[in-house]
């Protein structure tokens, strides 16, 4: 029995010309940056189903209708939260200060401060918020109600002196 016979023509892919050897017999291209391989992106290649986050806006000139509704001194009043928040804190800090009979009260000061920017960071909306909003509404809310919470409870722990 003949084993495998191989047939008389050769491999197809063996004799398959390449670019550089038809180089010359190649049309000329008028524009050679069309030929041009794209350079690899920059950074690890995407996951599937994962996509990239979207560019931040762009500022461009002239005001935008959102801000046409508000009143000129809205940014100023955004801030007032905050400022309550802040007053809370030191007053609470001064307080505390003074003396080891006066901790408690100090601690809640700062306690009651924060819970009141806690729900004021959950009721207000996002533009009067001012800088009580540093990440997500969750977030915030719930790391200002923990901390001020927390400081309540130690506020009513401590024994008076």
């Amino acid at each position: 029995m003949d084993p495998v016979q191989r047939s008389p023509e050769p491999d197809a892919r063996r004799l398959a010309p390449t670019a550089a050897a038809l180089g010359s017999a190649l049309p000329a291209d008028p524009d050679p940056r069309r030929r041009a391989p794209r350079p690899a992106p920059a950074g690890p290649a995407p996951r599937p189903g994962i996509r990239p986050p979207a560019a931040a806006p762009v500022a461009v000139a002239g005001a935008t209708p959102r801000d046409l509704t508000r009143p000129p001194g809205a940014a100023a009043l955004a801030q007032i939260p905050y400022a309550l928040a802040l007053i809370c804190l030191v007053g609470g800090i001064v307080w505390a200060w003074r003396g080891s009979h006066d901790v408690g009260n100090g601690a809640g000061l700062v306690g009651g401060g924060l819970l009141a920017a806690a729900v004021a960071r959950l009721l207000l909306p996002p533009h009067a918020v001012g800088l009580l909003a540093s990440r997500r509404r969750f977030a915030d809310v719930l790391a200002l109600g923990a901390l001020g919470a927390g400081l309540l409870m130690l506020a009513l722990v401590l024994p008076p002196t």
